[in-house]
């Protein structure tokens, strides 16, 4: 699970050796959620296309945030 702190990433997925974009996230925007809800392999690759901090939250700890933080919860899953 990634939170941009600053800056601008972009979101492709390889596929038949053509990059297809997917999306981009700004600051203050997060990503990396369905696949860690999904049980999935996260099957795309983000690069940063400024100057950019972006904070990474490992898998127990975005499981831990997501039990003990309702309010969380709710804005990552009415994102979905």
């Amino acid at each position: 699970f990634y939170v941009v702190l600053e800056g601008t990433v972009r979101i492709s997925r390889k596929i038949y050796n053509q990059e297809l974009f997917l999306n981009t996230y700004d600051t203050g925007m997060f990503l990396g959620e369905v696949p860690l809800l999904t049980g999935t392999v996260h099957l795309a690759s983000g690069q940063a296309v400024c100057r950019s901090h972006v904070y990474c939250i490992k898998k127990d700890d975005f499981w831990q945030m997501l039990v003990i933080c309702p309010s969380v919860r709710k804005v990552i899953l009415g994102c979905m």
